[in-house]
């Protein structure tokens, strides 16, 4: 290298230093609390590990520290680019004569360092940037920006600058960041208490914690600010060394109005609204917040404003947040939207927005009112009394937005401006409630718990008006003529007791979504007819004089839930098929109720239709064939079979309720196609003797058959059947041991590998049960090692007394002291004098038995009730299945092939049912059979050791003379036995001469 090349290297590396070296540090903040935290969540947006070009926006509330943690960022990150820029106050600069010239020339200065360049006007100095930094990584804050054309002028897009370049912009519009693009957005949060604490601690006493006079005072101030530092900084510097009687007045005088400085920078971003815009902030700040969005959107939608789009304007500056779909404000935000309606003017009569108690009063006692006056909303804890005249509302001529809430009237209301939008008087005390005549612009009037007897003759040209609510009001006779009013959405008046007529023109507004009637106890006169096929909400719920349900005049594609119960209706019209959306249909104690129309079925939506106690019913109607009229005519058996293409099915409903309908028969269930997923069924206190085969009804787990008091047998049940109710039906002829074979077992001859449970009449326990107890719990020994072979255990309970919870718990003895959980489990709903039969397969059970302790154990089922002094069960017994599948299977592979076929013969029970064999059908067995029946059997422990262990145990083993035994497949081969399920044979065992030993 020649030496005047390596003298310009040389001049190069010391000019790149020295303009390190110029690069002053920025001032933070005099007491910079809570930066670290927020530098390094920016961190990652920053992310100089890139080699792009990346735009990040920060926004906030003024004073929330946004210019504060951008000087951070630059002094942080400002020595690893080419050149910065921190432009500050861009807002204010660019409102002045030439400014936005004057930055552009500030931030080529900056990063270029030549103090010769100037731009001319901001059209020329856009290229010259765009030119000169297009290559260059640069490091530029722009701090404060307001408007996108300020964005526009100084960086005007990623592709201005050179790779690795980071544009930082501050800004208080979040919409501003998006719309230009940014990669990455940073709302600054206020500080936590704690921080909060320091940061005032550190102006007010020059120290980081209060000094301890001041420590509640300093709390209170800290809990006004919210958070807020600037508010923190102010408050702290102007309340330093000052007296705790001046802290006390300054923070009583807070509760008034804000501090001046802040209510200066906090009023910035309210200026920056358009007029609707300001209108809903102060509406929100004055009235609603924490209230429900959409209900906000409602009412000022009301008010001829934009709430939607003024809402999102609003959540973009950070003014509002929204929260659980709850408006949300910072506490000083709220406080400057009050304070500007204040300043409107010394008199409360015309501030626009009234909310204090005293105002209001003011203004009505000295009769103050004005056409200022566009909303007055009183929310009070405790009930006051409002002392008005009857005219006080003449000359709010304006007035939008009236609410009183515990505010009881001295006078009734006899002038209602037409100008109202919203009307909230919970509890009004009297008669009448006067409108003007000619149109209104009402869109709502709530008037829940008043005493209003009618609604006036004036109530007529409600063009706007959407919901009306009367719920409560005990004293409403009647609804007018509401042809007026042909934009009504929803109509409340629930528990009108008084109520008797709603006009028919209630029935044709086209756009109701709501009507809600429920416990309307004395309304006889309802529309003929319902035009709305808007509906959401329909509700007739103990209307109980209602005898006719309107006629649906078209679809109704947004009715989910129906609910008719508790009325006099005697039929439901065809033209239920029209609610084709319905999920849920309930006619719940409708005593007059004689008629269900076929057209059910085409709802084919529905997932729970309940007729409880419809005592008149006597029938459900049966499905019908959806055939054209020559087919039924060339039908020679009118319908020769069922075809579920040609079915009306309710393809959705999974729980279906005919308690106490007095039905005799059920011919529905014989077309099981009509209900293919029903889940839950019940056939309770009905009058059947016997009942078709449920066994297609293949999701069907819950049967409740309880009080049939003729019905006969049990009806032939699902694989998928989990629970059967037939408590009460005095007059079945099945017995236990029949009913268990056939639910616990399919026709395979497998066990159900699930839990199930039925009830049923009886006081004893079953003599096939192997072990018996008095009382609420038995006890019994089993083998440990049980996890190969144990099939599942059978249950049973005699209840002594009802009870709505009884704890089944089913434990195993670890030693005297300590006891395992083997299964828990919570029964609902006892009766006494029924027994309850549980089967809990071996998969509910198996798990504690993986670890064996000793060769075996003591196990505990016991039953208790919540009341834990009242004994709910008087008997309980159990039976243990065994399976001993592997077992036979090695015993056919040591046999030749003729021993095989004899083994299978003398033993196979396939031809046995469990009932049968429980009570005498067995066979005796050779001594050729017991041979080869001898590796089929349970391996009890030898005589000496258990009767070793069960003298250390103090525990007595109870033996019976027989053993139950378990089904096995009916099949001859069992080559490839099915892998999902187990396979079980019962085995017999003689315990005779054991029990002599032992007993």
């Amino acid at each position: 290298m020649c030496p005047r090349d390596e003298s310009q290297v040389i001049q190069k590396i010391v000019d790149a230093a020295l303009t390190k070296l110029n690069h002053t540090p920025l001032h933070v903040a005099k007491y910079p609390t809570g930066i670290e935290g927020c530098l390094h969540e920016l961190s990652t947006l920053i992310d100089l590990g890139k080699n792009d070009v990346r735009i990040i926006g920060i926004y906030g509330i003024g004073g929330i520290g946004k210019t504060t943690i951008a000087k951070a960022v630059f002094n942080k990150f400002t020595n690893e680019f080419e050149g910065s820029c921190f432009l500050a106050d861009v807002r204010d600069m660019s409102k002045q004569q030439f400014g936005l010239v004057q930055l552009q020339e500030m931030l080529l200065f900056d990063i270029l360092e030549n103090r010769n360049l100037k731009v001319g006007n901001t059209h020329r100095g856009v290229n010259i940037i765009r030119e000169r930094l297009c290559h260059k990584r640069v490091l530029l804050v722009l701090d404060d920006v307001d408007e996108l054309g300020q964005l526009e002028t100084l960086a005007g897009g990623h592709e201005w600058f050179g790779l690795g370049s980071r544009i930082i912009i501050t800004a208080r519009n979040k919409h501003l960041l998006t719309t230009h693009g940014a990669n990455g957005i940073y709302e600054v949060q206020g500080l936590d208490h704690q921080r909060a604490l320091e940061l005032l601690s550190w102006n007010a006493f020059k120290r980081k914690q209060p000094v301890d006079d001041y420590f509640v005072l300093s709390h209170r101030v800290v809990n006004y600010a919210s958070g807020h530092p600037l508010t923190l900084e102010v408050l702290g510097s102007f309340l330093c060394g000052r007296t705790e009687h001046e802290w006390k007045s300054t923070i009583q005088n807070l509760e008034k109005k804000p501090h001046k400085k802040v209510y200066e920078i906090l009023k910035i971003s309210y200026d920056a609204l358009q007029a609707d815009e300001k209108s809903i902030f102060l509406d929100v700040a004055c009235f609603f917040v924490g209230h429900d969005k959409d209900f906000v959107i409602q009412v000022l939608g009301s008010s001829d404003f934009c709430p939607i789009i003024g809402m999102g304007v609003l959540t973009d500056m950070s003014l509002i947040k929204i929260e659980f779909n709850k408006l949300r404000m910072h506490p000083l935000i709220q406080e400057v939207g009050k304070e500007i309606v204040r300043q409107e003017s010394l008199e409360a009569g015309k501030h626009s927005r009234l909310w204090s108690l005293d105002d209001v009063i003011h203004v009505f006692s000295e009769k103050k009112g004005t056409n200022s006056i566009e909303g007055i909303m009183l929310k009070y804890p405790e009930q006051r009394t409002l002392h008005l005249n009857a005219k006080a509302f003449k000359g709010m001529k304006r007035l939008r937005l009236l609410a009183l809430s515990n505010i009881v009237l001295s006078s009734t209301i006899e002038y209602a401006p037409n100008e109202l939008r919203f009307v909230d008087l919970p509890g009004y005390s009297f008669p009448t409630f006067s409108f003007n005549s000619g149109p209104k612009k009402l869109v709502i009037l709530r008037m829940p718990c008043s005493h209003i007897h009618e609604l006036g003759k004036h109530f007529k040209n409600f063009e706007n008006l959407k919901v009306v609510n009367l719920s409560h009001s005990k004293s409403l006779s009647k609804i007018p003529d509401l042809s007026t009013a042909p934009n009504l959405e929803s109509l409340i008046l629930d528990y009108c007791t008084s109520l008797v007529e709603i006009h028919e023109s209630v029935g044709y507004l086209s756009r109701m979504v709501c009507l809600e009637l429920q416990f309307c106890s004395k309304l006889r006169n309802f529309p003929r007819n319902l035009v709305s096929k808007s509906f959401r909400i329909l509700n007739f719920h103990g209307c109980s004089r209602l005898k006719n349900f309107p006629n649906i005049v078209g679809e109704m594609k947004c009715l989910t839930s129906l609910s008719i119960s508790c009325t006099s209706i005697e039929e439901l019209p065809s033209s239920i098929e029209l609610l084709v959306s319905l999920k849920e249909l309930f006619l719940i104690f409708c005593k007059n109720l004689v008629h269900i129309p076929t057209s059910i079925y085409k709802l084919s939506k529905l997932e729970v239709l309940s007729f409880c106690h419809c005592s008149k019913l006597y029938k459900f109607p049966k499905n019908v064939l959806n055939l054209k009229p020559d087919e039924l005519f060339h039908s020679p058996k009118f319908i020769p079979k069922v075809q579920t293409s040609n079915l009306f099915v309710l393809p959705m409903l999974k729980a279906l309720n005919l308690q106490s309908c007095n039905l005799c028969e059920a011919d529905f269930l014989t077309i099981p196609e009509s209900f293919p997923i029903l889940n839950w069924l019940n056939l309770s206190k009905n009058k059947f003797v016997n009942l078709p085969s449920l066994c297609k009804l293949s999701n069907l787990s819950d049967l409740d058959l309880s009080n049939c008091e003729l019905l006969r047998e049990i009806p032939e049940l699902p694989k998928s059947i989990m629970r059967v109710n037939a408590s009460d039906c005095k007059s079945l002829v099945d017995t236990h041991g029949r009913i268990m074979d056939t639910i616990i077992s399919n026709n395979m001859g497998f066990l159900k590998d699930f839990e199930f449970e039925i009830v049923i009449p009886g006081g004893d326990i079953p003599d096939w049960f192997s072990h018996k107890c008095e009382g609420n719990s038995i006890s019994f020994i089993m083998p440990s090692n049980v996890s190969k072979n144990l099939a599942g255990v059978i249950i049973c309970a005699v209840f002594e007394a009802a009870s709505e919870r009884v704890k089944l718990s089913f434990d195993q003895e670890i030693d005297k002291s300590h006891t395992c959980s083997v299964y828990t489990r919570v029964v609902f709903s006892m009766k006494s004098g029924n027994m309850h039969l549980f089967y809990l397969p071996a998969a509910s059970l198996i798990s504690p038995f993986n670890t064996p302790v000793k060769d075996f154990s003591i196990y505990r089922i016991s039953f208790s009730g919540l009341v834990k002094s009242k004994k709910v069960v008087s008997r309980c017994g159990t039976l243990v299945l065994w399976d001993q599948e592997d077992d036979i299977l090695n015993d056919r592979n040591s046999h030749s092939s003729h021993d095989l076929d004899k083994f299978h013969h003398n033993i196979s029970p396939s031809k046995r049912s469990f009932d049968g064999y429980l009570y005498g059908d067995r066979h005796d067995f050779s001594s050729q059979q017991k041979r080869h029946c001898e590796p089929c059997r349970i391996k009890i422990p030898n005589t000496e050791s258990m009767q070793e262990k069960i003298a250390t145990s103090n525990q007595r083993l109870f033996l019976e003379k027989r053993w139950t035994s378990i089904k096995r497949q009916r099949k001859k081969k069992v080559d490839s036995p099915d892998p999902r399920r187990k396979r079980f044979c019962w085995k017999v065992f003689e315990f005779s001469q054991m029990k002599s030993k032992y007993c």
